[in-house]
């Protein structure tokens, strides 16, 4: 008899159709039904073992995202339901049952150490008017998406590393067992292992960085940790970047990012320029310097943007560097303090809305 099994959010995309069941004579742990939910290697017995996950009505499906160009000595739990996790240390053990239990498997791990991963819960609907609508889906796997971008982008912050997640998104079923795959249909896509030099593992004092800054992050607003995250996206895509020019472009969009939330797109680069030198200039000098530095930047997207890096020399490598340490020093600033009522503060008042605020510019 047909059975429609349906999980919400995400799974329900993956199970739009009736799955028969039938006896095969296989049986595969949860790990190698989420390789057949990527890889369809088989679907009888997949579904056998869903309907007896399905008895339980909640699972975890956990998402791996590979990081290129960082290493750890060690898993490390990052708060908020992230970890870095080793691949010798999880990966490579399930890989070896997935093979015993003859499930295909395709590696999509290779040249690097790390992945960071999330587990996030979900529940079986059954029978199928209960299943959420594709609204509610999109709508799940954007805010998941958002995390990933901010969490690589705030493990970038914490590392001098070149950082990258992949593009591809994994995912496995669990309580019994964890089996990291490749894959996904395509559904965000591949972007190719760029990595500039071997990875460096974090130490101590790294981590604990990127722990302060996983904390400060979700202590924003939800508004603000969305354009966060997505400012965060373009910053980290731009390491993947094929060519200089395109990467200063990406770091520069993300720096807009940043800088404009919340205000109309109108004289763009002075608006930047002016709130940057508010951010982080201390004295009137400083405020200047940094002033003219965001307006240099800015001015450099602006020529790529239009002439597609034709005239990309020397000079705009030296500005592609001074955009990605002013983006950096920027994104702390506003995971520290939150975003301040600027209109308050051109009028002289305490616009910052963070509890904690700081300091006053002098002068």
């Amino acid at each position: 008899m047909a059975r429609v099994l349906q999980a919400t959010p995400k799974l329900a995309e993956l199970f739009d159709m009736p799955l028969r069941t039938a006896s095969t004579g296989v049986t595969l742990n949860p790990g190698a039904c989420a390789q057949w939910l990527l890889e369809s290697a088989s679907m009888e017995a997949a579904v056998q073992q869903l309907e007896v996950l399905a008895l339980e009505r909640r699972i975890t499906v956990r998402h791996y995202w590979p990081i290129y160009g960082m290493a750890v000595t060690s898993d490390a739990d990052l708060g908020h339901g992230f970890r870095i996790l080793r691949i010798d240390t999880e990966f490579l053990h399930e890989r070896a049952k997935l093979r015993d239990a003859g499930v295909p498997w395709r590696d999509r791990f290779p040249g690097h150490s790390t992945v960071l991963a999330k587990d996030v819960e979900l529940t079986f609907h059954l029978p199928v008017s209960n299943r959420p609508t594709r609204e509610e889906a999109n709508k799940f796997w954007s805010e998941i998406e958002l995390a990933r971008q901010a969490s690589v982008g705030l493990l970038l912050l914490a590392s001098d590393s070149l950082v990258w997640a992949g593009g591809n998104w994994t995912a496995c079923l669990k309580p019994d067992a964890t089996s990291p795959n490749g894959g996904g249909f395509g559904l965000i896509g591949h972007i190719p292992f760029q990595a500039a030099e071997f990875p460096k593992p974090l130490d101590e004092d790294q981590l604990a960085d990127a722990r302060k800054l996983f904390d400060q992050y979700h202590q924003l607003p939800l508004r603000s940790r969305r354009v966060f995250a997505r400012s965060m996206g373009a910053f980290t895509r731009a390491l993947g970047a094929l060519d200089s020019y395109e990467d200063t472009l990406l770091v520069v969009v993300a720096l807009e990012a940043l800088l404009m939330e919340g205000e109309p797109l109108e004289s763009i680069s002075r608006t930047m320029a002016l709130r940057g030198a508010w951010l982080l200039g201390k004295d009137p000098g400083e405020r200047a310097q940094i002033f003219s530095q965001i307006k240099q930047v800015y001015k450099v997207r602006s020529d790529l943007a239009h002439a597609a890096g034709v005239a990309w020399n020397a000079d705009g490598e030296r500005q592609g560097y001074e955009a990605r340490h002013l983006y950096k020093r920027v994104a702390r600033k506003v995971l520290e303090y939150g975003y301040p009522d600027w209109d308050a503060l051109v009028l002289g008042g305490a616009g910052w809305k963070h509890a904690e605020s700081p300091p006053a510019p002098a002068g």
